[in-house]
């Protein structure tokens, strides 16, 4: 039985470009800040430069076709996929009224 999470990975699609860009940028900004160590407050920098080169039209359409989301296909998930969602959502016991 497969799960709807291993369906929706491969919406990786925008994710790898995403980690290829943040990688660049990282290096580049390493390789100009030699003397200097990273820190958390460069990482907003960072991310900001690479977002829009990764995060495209096509990279997130083609992120939804892949996992067959887009153009959108009603019986991509059948009923035995969604089943173990309803271990989740069935209401929580009263525990008043249990067993001792």
């Amino acid at each position: 039985m497969k799960l709807i999470c291993q369906e929706l990975q491969e919406i990786q699609t925008v994710f790898r470009p995403h980690k290829r860009f943040v990688n660049t940028t990282c290096h580049g900004w390493l390789t100009t800040h030699p003397d200097k160590t990273m820190s958390i407050g460069d990482i907003p920098a960072i991310a900001k430069s690479a977002l829009p080169a990764s995060a495209t039209e096509r990279n997130i359409q083609k992120g939804f076709e892949v996992c067959g989301i887009l153009p959108f296909n009603q019986n991509l998930f059948s009923d035995q996929d969604i089943f173990l969602s309803f271990v989740i959502t069935r209401p929580v016991p009263d525990a008043r009224f249990a067993e001792p």
